[in-house]
């Protein structure tokens, strides 16, 4: 994820792991979710180039002001 951060000349900002508030049966609680911020403008392209890369294990959601991604294999 840095990579592609990277790439878009954005810097890579997780904003929440494991702490803070999540809605019942959250991946964040089990690590395996976070989130990160990033600027509204270019949040729809990110999300499509994350989820390019990341591919079917990982799910990137869109929550308002901030990504968040979180390791689910199907």
């Amino acid at each position: 994820m840095e990579a592609v951060f990277k790439e878009q000349g954005e810097d890579l900002c997780i904003t929440s792991t494991y702490e803070g508030n999540h809605g019942g049966g959250s991946l964040h609680y089990a690590n395996q979710a976070f989130d990160l911020h990033l600027v509204q403008e270019a949040q729809e392209q990110m999300a499509r180039i994350l989820r390019a890369r990341l591919g079917t294990a990982f799910d990137v959601v869109l929550e308002g002001d901030h990504f968040h991604v979180e390791y689910d294999p199907k």
